[in-house]
């Protein structure tokens, strides 16, 4: 499921891990400009 809503989302997801230390899960997604708006 995260990997599937990260993808859709235009992002990447990995698993890092080290044996005695654990699992890390890392995921990016891209960001969109906030514009601002005047009325």
């Amino acid at each position: 499921m995260c990997k599937e809503m990260t993808e859709k989302h235009g992002g990447e997801i990995w698993i890092e891990s080290e044996v005695g230390k654990g699992t890390t899960v890392k995921f990016t997604v891209p960001t969109v400009p906030h514009v601002s708006q005047s009325f």
